[in-house]
């Protein structure tokens, strides 16, 4: 099921109701496969009398279990002396961060390391790779996008104290 898809059939529920003053402008989907979604100049909380309709639609397109959420607040991190090997590596090749995989294994790491943390976005090495590479960096910094739900904040307010 593709982002686009899922965007254009919940545009075409609403449409059908005459409702073309609300639209998703566009919907993206997680590595958790959670939906985001974002509605054009509107905020989710004017789609509240359509939840049912557009939870019906998305199961109709096979998309049964999920759940809406409101507008989440989020926040950029920089987490330093993260390892740069993959998981089960002793050595590292720039090819082990060229495609997907490598940067879901990253962030399902952090997010097993810091329950209740909810890491929202592809994590992105801060610095070039190749750099990395050619000096023989075994860490470097990774920018996360996270919720910035209690638990974040809690661990931000404990790192400011020191």
């Amino acid at each position: 099921m593709t982002s686009d898809r899922i965007t254009e059939e919940l545009n075409q529920y609403l449409w059908n109701l005459n409702e073309s003053v609300i639209y998703v402008s566009m919907s993206g989907t997680n590595r958790f496969g959670d939906i985001h979604l974002t509605p054009a100049d509107s905020r989710l909380s004017e789609l509240e009398p359509y939840l049912n309709g557009l939870r019906g639609r998305l199961e109709t397109i096979g998309l049964p279990e999920f759940i809406f959420k409101w507008d989440t607040v989020k926040g950029r991190i920089i987490v330093g002396m993260v390892p740069v090997t993959r998981t089960g590596q002793i050595t590292w090749e720039l090819q082990h961060w060229a495609g997907d995989e490598g940067f879901r294994e990253l962030a399902e790491d952090r997010l097993r390391s810091n329950p209740g943390v909810n890491v929202v976005s592809r994590p992105v090495w801060v610095g070039n790779q190749r750099k990395f590479h050619t000096r023989r960096q075994s860490t470097g910094g990774l920018r996360l996008v996270v919720e910035l739900n209690d638990e974040m904040r809690r661990i931000m307010a404990r790192g400011n104290q020191s």
